[in-house]
């Protein structure tokens, strides 16, 4: 079994928010990173937790509540991989600039987890963020952490209250350095093993390392699990392409 975390950075490239880029070329890079999880040759075991998706946009604040639209590279998005894969969403997918989405095959032994993990209603402003999946007796959350208490705050009650194997994606702290590096060791208080050191680079524009894999102290192993991470050629983001991979477990 595979499980992937990738921030996409919006299909911008090494880009920043404030960055002018055609549409064009944002289609160019979703076509380039469906060649990159195409190459990946992900089985029915797999999944894939994707950050920072293009979702909607901002049109009108002087209504309350304020009017979003859907982005066209959202839904070109979901036109490019929903022929071939399976798509999960946040249980609730607010009105947001961008959401994490997990990917997986057309035949996944993955489904939607229930009851929820995280305790939270579709007024949060990070219910964008969140994707609760569950695997037979493995239960995954995929992240992309806001850096804010709030936020760490109630995932860390949700996992006190719940049983979670995998805790994976961006997390937005890492021990060496920002407000919220005390966050790892609370996650690891609480039952869980970090499997990426925090001296290997997943966010190249900071050079911080706030991408991780936590596993449950209590999850048997019995060939052990290797990790990966790299920078991706066919498809350029600013963040690494995390993997990780547990044989025969």
């Amino acid at each position: 079994m595979r499980i992937v975390s990738f921030n996409v950075n919006g299909f911008r490239g090494m880009l920043g928010q404030g960055d002018i880029i055609s549409d064009e070329a944002l289609y160019n890079n979703l076509q380039s990173l469906k060649e990159f999880i195409d190459s990946l040759k992900i089985t029915d075991e797999d999944v894939i937790i994707l950050q920072e998706v293009p979702h909607k946009i901002l049109v009108d604040k002087t209504t309350v509540p304020w009017v979003w639209e859907e982005q066209v590279m959202f839904q070109k998005f979901n036109s490019v991989f929903n022929k071939e894969y399976k798509l999960f969403y946040p249980r609730f997918l607010i009105d947001s600039n961008q959401c994490t989405v997990g990917l997986a095959s057309k035949n996944t032994i993955w489904k939607y987890s229930q009851p929820p993990i995280v305790k939270y209603d579709r007024y949060h402003h990070y219910g964008n963020k969140l994707i609760e999946i569950e695997n037979g007796n493995d239960i995954l959350l995929g992240v992309h952490v806001n850096p804010c208490d709030e936020m760490w705050n109630l995932i860390i009650k949700g996992l006190e209250k719940n049983r979670v194997t995998f805790i994976v994606g961006d997390f937005n702290a890492y021990e060496e350095r920002g407000k919220m590096k005390n966050k790892p060791g609370i996650l690891r208080g609480v039952g869980y093993n970090s499997y990426i050191p925090s001296n290997v680079i997943t966010d190249y524009k900071d050079n911080s390392s706030i991408d991780n894999f936590y596993v449950e102290k209590n999850k048997t192993i019995e060939n052990g699990i290797s990790i990966e991470v790299k920078k991706t050629r066919q498809f350029v983001s600013d963040h690494a392409c995390c993997i990780l991979d547990i044989t025969n477990s």
